[in-house]
């Protein structure tokens, strides 16, 4: 029979701690009984992080926060949400710090997640938490394990147990607790919960993954719990993970990720998932993870496999620079503007001090399979159909420029174009424009793709070269 507490959640706390099966191993625990201080929870009300804040009451002797952002997005529903969390923490005696988002025209995962985080990040700053808990479960694990393969992630043991973020550790101690067993361990002690009807909507990729290919995946495993393979793959991964991180942080030093520069010349002899994994962790804690997709980031890897130089833009952060050896952060330099018209032959300089050249040039079958696999960035350099290289002159962009970039469906503003690629608006007036002015039409914008029209054809021989060195 259910053990009811009634109106007493301290009893109930104490009762549930007992009753979840935790392992002696769980990295997330040990730091729970580590940390000295207040540990933030974050709760959203729902059955994961109501068992979550309990057992961390019993598990701390009280010494906790929680933390509820309301995304009102459920009218009603979602302020409720925020009460019931607010009257949970004044029965437990602890802190409560809740706050509403901003009215929102227009919302997706990735906003309201900013939101979210930009919030807990502020809240434990300002009241000098280290570290926050979260009550993500087995059923979590599959899903963003699911989620970052089909997105193509090399990093599959996710959700971590232990996350270092901005200063803080992002703890997860619920990671092997199935939503069964927890839904169990809440009715045992009375405690209820909320439910968040937008679960049960297929407006995000998560939600249609749990309501259809899961269930189904259950369905075909049962008796076989779905989760069991599953946190078994995450455990290996995360052992590989840990071994590849303690190798990198050997050969190229602890914390390597914090200093200026990404000394990725010393991996080049090494298999390259530890560069990969080296760029991505220097990438993450410059704040810079965020500003390539997936084709930028393999793009920017490629250049760092083969040692090249290359100078990449990182949005409004400036660029990165590299010298074959060294990847480094560096401001963007003041604002030129490339001015007057020049005509292309050769070699030539251009107003901003950058230079600009055009060569025909014999293709070799290596160079060819480059080019046609993607491997060589259009930022400082493309190999055009040799026909285009007549009455070439390079010149600023202009307001109202379209061409139709290589692949693309049809024809783009040049603006949009620079937009799409991240390229700061103070970097955009220096780019020269590569213009055949018989047919009035744009070849290439350095650090955009070439015209699809000037696009080499598969049984090339001979390139027209064009290369942009700032």
């Amino acid at each position: 029979m259910p053990r009811k507490h009634g109106s007493d959640f301290k009893a109930a706390a104490e009762s549930l701690a007992a009753s979840l099966p935790l392992s002696e191993n769980n990295a997330a625990l040990a730091c729970v009984d580590k940390q000295k201080g207040i540990m933030g929870v974050a709760c959203s009300g729902g059955v994961d992080s109501v068992a979550l804040a309990l057992f961390l009451y019993a598990r701390r002797k009280g010494k906790i926060a929680l933390l509820h952002y309301n995304h009102g997005l459920r009218k009603g529903a979602a302020n409720k949400d925020a009460a019931f969390v607010g009257q949970l923490a004044k029965k437990l005696g602890v802190a409560f710090y809740c706050q509403k988002a901003p009215a929102l025209k227009k919302h997706d995962e990735a906003l309201l997640r900013k939101l979210r985080f930009s919030f807990f990040e502020k809240t434990c700053r300002t009241h000098n938490i280290k570290m926050l808990a979260f009550g993500h479960h087995a059923l979590d694990v599959v899903e963003t394990m699911l989620l970052r393969l089909i997105r193509g992630s090399a990093h599959i043991a996710a959700p971590k147990a232990v996350q270092p973020w901005r200063g803080l550790f992002l703890l997860r101690p619920l990671l092997e607790m199935k939503k069964e067993a927890l839904q169990a361990a809440l009715k045992q002690t009375g405690v209820p919960w909320r439910e968040d009807a937008s679960n049960l909507k297929t407006d995000y990729l998560r939600n249609r993954l749990r309501l259809g290919l899961l269930d189904e995946l259950k369905k075909a495993l049962a008796p076989r719990a779905l989760e069991d393979g599953f946190l078994r793959s995450h455990r290996f991964l995360s052992e590989d993970d840990a071994a590849l991180g303690e190798w990198l942080d050997r050969l190229l030093g602890k914390r390597f990720e914090k200093k200026k520069s990404l000394a990725f010349g010393k991996l080049k002899d090494f298999p390259s998932a530890l560069t990969r994994r080296a760029l991505r962790a220097w990438l993450d804690a410059h704040e810079l993870g965020g500003i390539f997709d997936a084709g930028g980031f393999d793009a920017l890897l490629d250049i760092l496999n083969e040692g090249k130089q290359a100078r990449v833009s990182a949005g409004a952060n400036g660029f990165l620079s590299s010298d074959g050896k060294n990847l480094f952060l560096k401001k963007a330099p003041p604002a030129k503007k490339l001015r007057g018209e020049k005509i292309l032959k050769g070699t030539i300089k251009l107003s901003t001090g950058a230079c600009m050249s055009a060569e025909k040039i014999a293709l070799s079958a290596a160079l060819k399979r480059k080019i046609f696999s993607g491997k060589i960035p259009p930022v400082n350099e493309v190999f055009l159909d040799p026909k285009a290289a007549t009455h070439l002159v390079v010149r600023a962009w202009k307001a109202g420029d379209r061409y139709r970039p290589l692949g693309a469906p049809g024809t783009k503003k040049v603006q949009d174009c620079f937009t799409d690629a991240k390229i700061p608006a103070m970097e955009r007036n220096a780019l020269p424009v590569v213009y055949n002015k018989k047919i009035g039409a744009i070849l290439w914008v350095a650090c955009l793709p070439p015209a699809h029209a000037a696009r080499l054809s598969p049984g090339a021989t001979r390139a027209l070269r064009l290369t942009y060195k700032p």
